[in-house]
């Protein structure tokens, strides 16, 4: 992910995509490929990922997709996204628990 970007994380259907739009073009590209052009003229990008509406909206589209189909129709769009399919696992033991843990941690000082 290009650094010093606003990040946010969301829910796909069998994962987590975490998403990084690195500019207007990318937020654009972002809103019209899962979002809306509303969405797009309403928040400006540096302020997209304080949008309760928006985060609300995103999980909502993007829990009907799976977090791979997602990541790679984000690249085919430009925007910079990865997949985080173990964060889901935080009610099991071992590596997938301590991963989600540190993704909880990460979402909220993103956030901040």
């Amino acid at each position: 992910m290009p650094g010093n970007t606003p990040l946010s994380v969301w829910r796909a259907r069998d994962g987590w995509l975490l998403v990084s739009t690195s500019g207007q073009q990318a937020w654009r590209d972002f809103c019209a490929t899962f979002l809306s052009l509303a969405a797009y003229r309403n928040i400006p990008a540096a302020k997209a990922w304080e949008s309760p509406w928006i985060n609300e909206f995103a999980t909502t589209v993007l829990d009907t997709h799976k977090v791979e189909d997602a990541v790679g129709t984000c690249l085919t769009y430009g925007v910079p996204a990865a997949p985080i399919p173990a964060w889901q696992d935080s009610d099991r033991p071992g590596a997938s628990k301590a991963l989600a843990d540190q993704l909880a941690w990460a979402a909220l000082i993103i956030q901040q």
